[in-house]
C-alpha cells in the first residue's frame, strides 16, 4: 500500500471531519452537503422493491419519468468522467456506480489502497456517507457469510463532493475548478 495515499486519505478524513476545505486561500464549506448526504444516504435491502422493479407490471402510457437520461461510455477514470460530466452541464444530476467494497467503508482507502471505490473515498465526502445508515450494507458480507458471493443490496449516497483530481490535489489546485456533487449509487462488486 502506498504511503502516500495513506496520507492522502488522512487529510480528506480531516477534511470530512472539519467539513472545510481550504486551498489556494479560499475555504469551501463542506458542511451543508455532508448534513444532506449523510441525512439522504439511503440503504436497499437484497429483498427491497428495487430487487423485484424488474418483474412487475409496466403502466400503460407515456414513461412516467420525465427528462432526457444521457449515458456516456468514456475512456477515463471515474474522478475524471464525473468532473468532465459537471464542467459539460449535466448538472445537478450525475451519477456514478461505484462498484464497492461489500465489506468495509471506502474499501482500503484509509490504508493506501487504490481501486475505483478506494479512489472516490479518498478523493471526496464519500466516506461520511457509508458511516451512517449505510453501514447496515456491510452486515451481510462481513465474514464471508455467504461464501464469496454478495448479495444484491444497494447503498444510494447524494450530494457527495469531489474535491480531489485522480493526481490527490485539491479540487481547485487544477485549474481553478470547485468542488463538486455527482450523486453515487454504490452496491458490491460482481463475485463470481
Amino acid at each position: 500500500m502506498s504511503a502516500v495515499l495513506r496520507e492522502i486519505a488522512k487529510t480528506t478524513l480531516a477534511v470530512v471531519s472539519t467539513g472545510k476545505l481550504v486551498t489556494n486561500g479560499l475555504v469551501y464549506d463542506l458542511r451543508p452537503s455532508l448534513t444532506q448526504s449523510t441525512l439522504q444516504t439511503a440503504y436497499y435491502a437484497p429483498d427491497s422493491l428495487l430487487s423485484t422493479w424488474p418483474g412487475q407490471a409496466q403502466p400503460d402510457g407515456p414513461d412516467p419519468v420525465s427528462g432526457e437520461t444521457v449515458i456516456d461510455f468514456l475512456n477515463s477514470t471515474t474522478l475524471a468522467a464525473a468532473r468532465t460530466a459537471g464542467l459539460n452541464g449535466c448538472k445537478p444530476s450525475i451519477a456514478v456506480l461505484n462498484f464497492a467494497s461489500a465489506e468495509q467503508p471506502g474499501g482500503g482507502f484509509i490504508n493506501g489502497a487504490s481501486a475505483q471505490e478506494e479512489s472516490i473515498a479518498r478523493s471526496s465526502t464519500l466516506y461520511a456517507s457509508l458511516m451512517t445508515t449505510a453501514q447496515q450494507f456491510y452486515t451481510p458480507h462481513s465474514g464471508d457469510a455467504r461464501d464469496g458471493f454478495y448479495t444484491h443490496a444497494m447503498v444510494y449516497s447524494p450530494r457527495v463532493v469531489i474535491f480531489r483530481t485522480d493526481d490527490g490535489a485539491l479540487g481547485s489546485s487544477n485549474g481553478g475548478r470547485r468542488p463538486h456533487k455527482p450523486r453515487r449509487p454504490r452496491c458490491p462488486r460482481p463475485q463470481a
